[in-house]
């Protein structure tokens, strides 16, 4: 993946997709599958402190800027923008 320096209070985020496949049987195509509101954090800008590469976040579905980068969909966020972390 390419190297991105985040500015400020933000964070990269990857939303974690829907299935594929209805338990139902259906196959759904990319642009049917929903985005979900919990994400997997993959670089912070050097100011974060609440949050940690690799954590499991919950965001709002519609928060932050979508960005494609090596053909894979991120999100940008601001970290008040984060409302939890997950803990398994």
């Amino acid at each position: 993946m390419a190297k991105i320096e985040l500015l400020g209070n933000r964070v990269l985020l990857e939303r974690f997709r829907t299935p594929e496949k209805t338990d139902g049987g259906i196959y759904l195509p990319d642009d049917a599958r929903l985005k979900t509101e919990i994400c997997s954090v993959i670089e912070i800008a050097p100011e974060i402190k609440k949050v940690k590469k690799d954590d499991i976040v919950l965001v709002g579905k519609y928060t932050g800027i979508e960005v494609q980068i090596d053909k894979r969909d991120f999100t940008i966020v601001a970290e008040e923008d984060i409302i939890g972390r997950i803990h398994k």
